[in-house]
């Protein structure tokens, strides 16, 4: 269950082994009062439990950073597979100029597409021409035999 300490602490998501929280153990011999002794074991909480907080920021920080760099290359994934349904305004530079040379490129693409087709209607309209003057030609030639 992912959600136990046990866990978190086998997938390495828990600092366990940690020799802080060894200060933290109870112990079952009774002391008599020494107010020296009382005055030093607060001072060393105060410093344990600064210690401790910062080996969880420095645990939390390892662990978080190959996180960031997922993030990142998962962000990065994204806005690739989705440059053409972004606005400009939202994207990076590198990619509003890679936008901008594709676009212009699908432009050019489209041009050229239309030219041919334009082209194509051109030949075609010059052959039913063609034709229609064979058939006349023809026409003409069997009413004349």
């Amino acid at each position: 269950m992912k959600w136990t300490k046990a866990y978190r602490k086998t997938a390495g998501k828990e600092l366990a082994m940690d020799t802080s929280f060894d200060f933290e153990k109870k112990r079952n011999r009774p002391l008599r009062y020494d107010r020296t002794l009382v005055q030093t074991t607060l001072k060393v909480m105060k410093r344990v439990s600064k210690i401790q907080q910062r080996r969880h920021e420095r645990f939390y920080e390892r662990r978080m950073r190959n996180n960031q760099t997922n993030e990142t290359a998962q962000g990065l994934k994204e806005i690739l597979h989705f440059k053409d349904r972004l606005p400009l305004s939202q994207l990076p530079r590198k990619f509003q100029l890679q936008k901008l040379a594709t676009l212009h490129q699908k432009k050019q693409q489209r041009l050229a597409r239309e030219k041919q087709m334009s082209q194509k209607k051109q030949e075609q309209e010059q052959l039913q021409q063609q034709t229609i003057v064979k058939t006349s030609n023809e026409l003409q030639t069997m009413q004349t035999n």
